[in-house]
């Protein structure tokens, strides 16, 4: 074997390898956060003070009983109507969104959520002002 076949063979091997590793990638899901993430974008002035207002209020409690995650909020908290957003990162089908109206306490069968762990969004008002607060929560 002479060095011509030698050089051959390995730009051909080299070649196969990236059109591979091109074919794998291409094929790969791609999930974005959000669909509508520039819209968003113009917007997060407004979710920066929604979270810093969230860190000024009293944290929920997620706690899991009987077959069910209990999410309470403070009875010092003046508001009944939260929207809860159970973001999962690696799937976008397993996203949930649960809304909370008059009450202090929400109960979600653990069989609505797969197990896994989920970034929880909460977002409710009081006296005018949006509030945002963050979690991590283990299914």
């Amino acid at each position: 074997m002479n060095w011509g076949k030698g050089i051959a063979i390995a730009l051909t091997l080299f070649i196969v390898f990236i059109a591979t590793l091109v074919t794998i990638i291409t094929r790969q899901k791609v999930d974005l956060v959000s669909d509508d993430y520039y819209s968003q974008e113009i917007n997060y002035q407004q979710e920066i003070d929604g979270i810093n207002a969230g860190n000024n209020e009293q944290e929920l409690s997620f706690l899991k009983k009987n077959e069910q995650l209990v999410v309470e909020i403070p009875e010092k908290t003046n508001t009944r109507n939260v929207t809860f957003l159970f973001y999962r990162a690696n799937d976008k089908s397993l996203d949930k969104i649960f809304q909370l109206e008059n009450s202090k306490m929400l109960l979600i069968p653990l069989t609505e959520l797969a197990k896994g762990n989920y970034s929880v969004r909460a977002e409710y008002e009081i006296d005018g002002k949006i509030i945002i607060q963050l979690y991590e929560v283990t299914i």
